[in-house]
């Protein structure tokens, strides 16, 4: 940057070591979008964030700042009125009384490496896992403890439900009467017939209307709408 040029990172910000860009890059990237997910799913005030890195991230020593900086971006990011980024996230989050931690672990559940985010509020908490595979695809692949494989992009609708028949048909209903389409599934369960997940992929935002009539549906316990960035799957 001395001798005219751009300079790569935002000044004042971690540097990533040219032989871990490729692998801190993404999952930087993904826990930005991870997180800000997360803070749209939990109600209350923030507390306490969590990051996990296993597996292959577990060897990156303090190098996994650079990912948690880009994570508590995304975090503050729809939240707050002023302007987050990598520089000033970590100043932020400790003026609003928010703490984090990093943990490390070779255990990474069978993939190559994943992220984990816990969020902390004063009324509940929840977490997310996330990984990297080939060519940079990044997949969210757990969700409060839930199972899945879903792209982080795009406007998202979560619900927690009965597991039961019915359910995911209604709200499909509701949506397909509002013109609202669905782009993408996942559904997921620990145990047949008790509480379940399901994650809609949708073009269009989602006007509170539709959120209420599909909270107030039978075997409906949660139901939140969220923006993760703007691009479609």
């Amino acid at each position: 940057m001395l001798k005219g040029g751009s300079a790569k990172y935002i000044v004042n910000a971690p540097i990533i070591p040219a032989e871990y860009a490729d692998t801190i890059e993404p999952f930087a990237y993904l826990t930005e979008k991870m997180a800000r997910f997360l803070s749209q799913l939990v109600g209350g005030r923030v507390e306490r964030v969590e990051f996990t890195y296993s597996g292959e991230l577990s060897s990156l020593g303090t190098n996994t700042r650079f990912i948690t900086r880009m994570a508590l971006k995304g975090l503050l990011d729809p939240i707050l009125q002023v302007p987050v980024n990598i520089v000033n996230a970590e100043f932020i989050a400790k003026e609003r009384g928010i703490s984090y931690a990093e943990t490390t672990t070779p255990d990474s559940g069978g993939f190559k490496s994943l992220v984990t985010i816990r969020v902390r509020t004063d009324q509940m908490e929840e977490t997310m896992s996330g990984t990297v595979f080939f060519k940079g695809r990044s997949r969210i692949v757990s969700i409060g403890g839930y199972t899945m494989d879903m792209i982080p992009e795009g406007y998202v609708i979560v619900s927690r439900h009965l597991d039961k028949p019915g359910v995911i048909g209604r709200a499909s209903t509701i949506l397909g009467r509002m013109s609202i389409n669905i782009a993408g599934m996942q559904v997921g369960r620990i145990t047949p017939g008790e509480e379940a997940i399901m994650v809609l992929n949708v073009d269009s935002e989602v006007p509170p209307e539709a959120m209420d009539e599909i909270r107030s549906m039978p075997g409906i316990f949660t139901a939140v709408f969220a923006k993760i960035s703007d691009n479609l799957i």
